[in-house]
């Protein structure tokens, strides 16, 4: 069975995580500095040639207002500009994952393991969130 691959994308980070083979659990797999999108969106296909990727899936930067109301955060554009360049570049699809509350989880699950530090463990943060939205989208499936 092919495997999933989830993308938590930033301005310098891309969280990576990959799905086990049976689709059922997340495990983070790294952090690509993102210092090129050449460079990421290279790093993106090594991983997809190397795991088997059958789809992708990318965290989009959701929130919600006063009112309950599910709106774009500032950086889904950006993101969007990301994936289009990456579609230009893979042939396996691409979906978005709701990402709320990802990075906030993230930071709680580095606290309660006394590992959360801003300046250290920002690597860290970005992979773990990449595992959460793959675990979410695992759930739903």
């Amino acid at each position: 069975m092919k495997r999933v691959l989830s993308l938590d994308v930033g301005d310098k980070r891309i969280g990576v995580a990959v799905s086990d083979k049976l689709n059922l659990t997340a495990q983070g797999l790294e952090t690509i500095s993102r210092i090129t999108d050449k460079k990421a969106i290279d790093s993106i296909k090594r991983n997809i040639k190397n795991y088997d990727i059958k789809t992708l899936v990318v965290g989009m930067p959701l929130r919600t207002n006063s009112a309950g109301s599910i709106k774009r955060n500032y950086q889904f554009d950006k993101i969007k500009k990301f994936v289009k360049k990456l579609r230009s570049e893979i042939e396996i699809p691409i979906v978005f994952q709701d990402e709320r509350y990802t990075t906030k989880e993230s930071k709680r699950v580095l606290s309660e393991a006394n590992l959360y530090n801003r300046g250290k463990t920002k690597h860290l943060k970005d992979k773990i969130a990449a595992q959460l939205i793959l675990q979410i989208y695992l759930d739903k499936l």
